[in-house]
């Protein structure tokens, strides 16, 4: 084969290394690809509808773009046109929402919204905050609604306070029992007309369902089709009961008792104090306290120090109570008892494992 050049370098061109994931979504042409950044100086990421790519440059100097001589390709002679000294390479990582600590937090009804800018924050709309969003689509909405209880209040993004959603909840779910609605099929039209409240709008509501169901499937109507989780409600109170009685001590039955009642009148829920883990700690065998998992374990980073400050809380961890303090910290995806064992002993006591100290 020969190839001649006439080389005329050009930062027109960039070379994208695809994922095979990437070209099967290119190849099948039934979703749109899109590159965002939250800002200049930001990431850039390439997006499907629910995966995320980071888009790094690679450089080196031995990249020579070819085409055919002539337009029918009957001649073989290949001419190269331009030179690259770079080349994308897409590396999949979990979407993020980086501008979150930029939006409002809406604590009560009536809450004055118009002048959140100069108060520091963002006024703008989900679908925008969508697309400077450094996210997929699919990632977005877990994220916004299971995680940062988002909403959009007045045409603004905003985060619904933890009081203010378990209000929503009570309301919502008591509207829904009175109703008698089918809890494994709701329409945010249906629940509105149950909720019968104008505070209650359809983003609110739709708020509510898509943070306590099950990942919505559309219904013959073309409407958002939800489930209820009543493992998430039932997580959600169980928590609340926590902070409730952080300031003590408590004992499992106690609580137990404490939990159960906070549901709303006539709403069955299972209730397991395992639900909770990450939530508690066990400062005594038999009594348990709340603890913050965002701000008193999660921001030490080291694994040395965080296995020693959850052993100055507790001595003897079962295993599956210890897990949700530490599986951020393995990063290299270890087998997690390969993991533990690297900064504590693990040991069996009677039908269970155990963890301690070294």
């Amino acid at each position: 084969m020969d190839i001649y050049t006439r080389l005329r370098p050009s930062r027109q061109y960039k070379l994208l290394e695809l994922t095979p994931e990437v070209l099967t979504i290119l190849e099948a042409g039934t979703e749109e690809l899109s590159i965002k950044a939250s800002g200049k100086d930001s990431e850039i990421v390439l997006c499907s509808s629910d995966a995320t790519f980071q888009i790094r440059q690679k450089n080196h100097t031995n990249t020579l773009l070819l085409m055919n001589h002539t337009q029918d390709g009957a001649d073989e002679r290949l001419v190269g046109f331009s030179s690259l000294s770079s080349e994308l390479e897409l590396t999949k990582v979990k979407g993020k929402i980086d501008l979150i600590s930029k939006i409002p937090v809406y604590a009560n009804f009536g809450d004055d919204l118009s002048r959140i800018e100069s108060c520091g924050f963002l006024d703008i709309t989900v679908d925008e905050l969508v697309c400077r969003s450094p996210v997929s689509t699919s990632e977005f909405r877990t994220l916004w609604f299971d995680k940062y209880n988002g909403c959009e209040i007045e045409g603004k993004a905003v985060l619904l306070s933890r009081g203010f959603i378990t209000q929503a909840l009570n309301f919502v779910l008591t509207a829904l029992l009175a109703s008698e609605l089918d809890m494994a099929r709701l329409s945010v039209r249906d629940t509105l007309q149950a909720v019968e409240d104008t505070d209650y709008t359809h983003e609110l509501v739709r708020t509510v369902l898509w943070k306590f169901s099950l990942f919505p499937t559309v219904n013959e109507q073309g409407e958002e089709q939800f489930s209820l989780d009543k493992a998430k409600v039932s997580k959600w109170y169980g928590v609340n009961a926590l902070r409730e009685h952080a300031q003590r001590l408590i004992s499992p039955d106690e609580f137990l008792i404490a939990w159960k009642s906070a549901f709303p009148p006539f709403f069955d829920c299972p209730i397991d104090l395992q639900m909770l883990a990450g939530y508690y700690v066990r400062p005594l065998v038999d009594k348990i306290q709340y603890i913050n998992l965002d701000t008193v374990v999660l921001v030490e980073k080291d694994p040395i120090k965080r296995f020693k400050m959850l052993f100055k809380l507790q001595s003897t961890w079962d295993m599956p109570d210890i897990l949700p303090f530490i599986e951020d910290l393995n990063v290299r995806n270890l087998k997690i008892d390969n993991f533990i064992m690297k900064y504590a002993k693990k040991k069996r006591v009677g039908k269970k494992f155990v963890v301690t100290g070294r």
